[in-house]
């Protein structure tokens, strides 16, 4: 998962000779979206679903995942809380891991940690 289109349209761009890959990002057509979910999810050689945050971060099921990469994080938690979710469905068989990936000294570093202390606080507050 990543925030912005051009982020998506990289990684996208470096995986696809060595990867089966399914994307779904603000430019995907609606009715294509569901077409590249099942391709995710029922071909065996699309192991790599890349998508943004808010296009494909809620309604979708991609329980043929058992790891979530969000390489470019949402400033809401409950963002990056419905992209994590899309992997952890009715019907997931495998244990399942999300990660956050940043670099050290980086703005993705920064925005990560202000996405944690927001969330710390929203749960303080409804506890």
């Amino acid at each position: 998962f990543a925030y912005h289109r051009d982020v998506i349209d990289e990684l996208y761009a470096q995986l696809h000779d060595s990867f089966g890959i399914a994307d779904v990002n603000g430019a995907t057509a609606r009715e294509n979206r569901q077409m590249e979910v099942d391709r995710f999810q029922s071909n065996p050689n699309v192991n790599i679903f890349t998508c943004q945050l808010q296009t494909a971060g809620v309604g979708l099921t991609l329980t043929a995942a058992s790891e979530a990469i969000i390489v470019e994080s949402s400033w809401v938690p409950a963002e990056n809380e419905q992209a994590i979710m899309r992997i952890h469905r009715i019907g997931q068989r495998n244990a399942r891991r999300a990660r956050f990936a940043t670099l050290a000294k980086s703005i993705d570093e920064k925005i990560y940690r202000a996405v944690i202390r927001k969330a710390e606080d929203i749960i303080q507050l409804f506890n």
